[in-house]
């Protein structure tokens, strides 16, 4: 699911995955990515200069609405949205295993560093993605991230 804002608003996002997860029981996995294409871009107006910025911000709103009870609100760049209870919340604690599309190092290198696991594009250059990486597409044990459920910019490098 693209999260930004101009794609889908982060509350409506945080609702359709925990409702994914409760009805599977607690067997779903958030994937999130934040767009390469101009055509995509362009469909939703949304400038190629901040875009991974707004992903961002969005995705932490995201993720913020599946832990919070209430949702204590936010005023962001991209998403301003008062306190309320955002419903349902998912089965799997904090928050479903996240992932994000990679295509570039840079991504990569921040899947690797901030999420539950990363699967590369299948149009990811070879030089960009470690050995393995394309086979190996498992996420990591929730235990693993003592961070999860805590504001993306906090999270340790």
């Amino acid at each position: 699911i693209q999260t930004a804002p101009a794609y889908n608003h982060p509350a409506r996002t945080a609702e359709r995955v925990a409702m994914l997860d409760l009805v599977s029981n607690g067997r779903v996995e958030f994937g999130s990515g934040e767009s390469g294409s101009e055509a995509e871009l362009g469909g939703f107006l949304l400038d190629p200069a901040v875009k991974r910025e707004a992903w961002l911000e969005g995705l932490e709103v995201a993720l913020r609405c599946m832990v919070e009870s209430p949702f204590t609100g936010v005023e962001g760049k991209y998403v301003t949205m008062p306190p309320r209870n955002v419903v349902p919340k998912p089965v799997q604690k904090p928050h479903p295993p996240l992932w994000v599309a990679c295509s570039r190092r840079d991504t990569i290198l921040l899947a690797a560093r901030k999420v539950s696991g990363r699967s590369p594009s299948p149009s990811s250059s070879p030089r960009m993605q470690r050995p393995g990486w394309t086979t190996t597409m498992q996420p990591f044990a929730p235990s693993a991230f003592p961070w999860a459920g805590r504001s993306i910019r906090n999270w340790p490098a």
